[in-house]
């Protein structure tokens, strides 16, 4: 499976060309690496709202339970910590995963670390780890509060939090980034919604619109290899 999955990741880089990110995140190939930019949030709500409207998002505040469970013990059957294709803990570019994720984010995830790692950006997050799954209440003003979280169903992470959190605006994470995140099936917590609860104010915060067996879900992660190995391989269990 390891080999397996180096062999689909090979496929995504193209020999002596680096393809990089335009700042509404479609990519395309040029010779050398990709500048960040950071735009205000104001300049990327119509592109990101369009691309929230193409899909009907499945994952609600109100129905995460009816999915995975009303008790911490249910929740985390659904939790993973290691890597089913390297067997070690789970990174996002090259940052460890504090707490795991739940398994339906791992190939949204990894096949928008391919995309981003194509980009060539040029930009390394500060933060020393990313924070993941934590049962608990969503955070409003400072404190818990009775509001169920996507971390509490570890459908959700919180990206470089050191330069990203509500006091910090806008943030430091590049349009390119933001983009291929939320063309891969995550939601982004600067950027509010309708349909999503209290996003708006968290650039940190990525949270996953759908399932991966459902169909936005898979128009996603067919187009990807990495997407469809790393899919295969939670699929087939002996995740933990």
């Amino acid at each position: 499976m390891v080999k397996l999955y180096k062999e689909k990741s090979a496929a995504l880089i193209v020999p002596k060309q680096k393809p990089v990110a335009r700042p509404d995140g479609s990519v395309h190939l040029e010779t050398g690496k990709e500048k960040p930019v950071i735009t205000p949030k104001a300049m990327l709500e119509g592109r990101i709202t369009n691309i929230y409207n193409q899909d009907a998002t499945v994952y609600m505040v109100n129905n995460l339970a009816r999915y995975f469970g009303k008790t911490e013990k249910e929740v985390r059957t659904h939790i993973i910590r290691i890597d089913p294709l390297t067997n070690k803990p789970i990174t996002f570019l090259g940052k460890p995963i504090r707490g795991g994720l739940n398994k339906e984010v791992l190939p949204f995830l990894k096949l928008a670390e391919a995309n981003i790692l194509r980009t060539g950006l040029r930009y390394t997050p500060q933060a020393p780890e990313i924070g993941g799954y934590k049962y608990r209440g969503m955070m409003i003003g400072g404190k818990e509060s009775s509001t169920p979280s996507f971390h509490k169903f570890g459908l959700a992470f919180d990206f470089d939090a050191g330069n990203n959190g509500p006091k910090d605006g806008r943030g430091n994470i590049p349009d390119q980034m933001v983009m291929v995140m939320v063309r891969a099936g995550f939601a982004w917590g600067e950027v509010g919604h309708k349909d999503f609860a209290y996003l708006g104010n968290d650039a940190m915060h990525f949270q996953l619109r759908f399932p991966a067996g459902s169909s936005q879900g898979q128009r996603i992660i067919n187009g990807s290899p990495v997407g469809k190995a790393y899919l295969d391989a939670i699929r087939k269990g002996g995740v933990a």
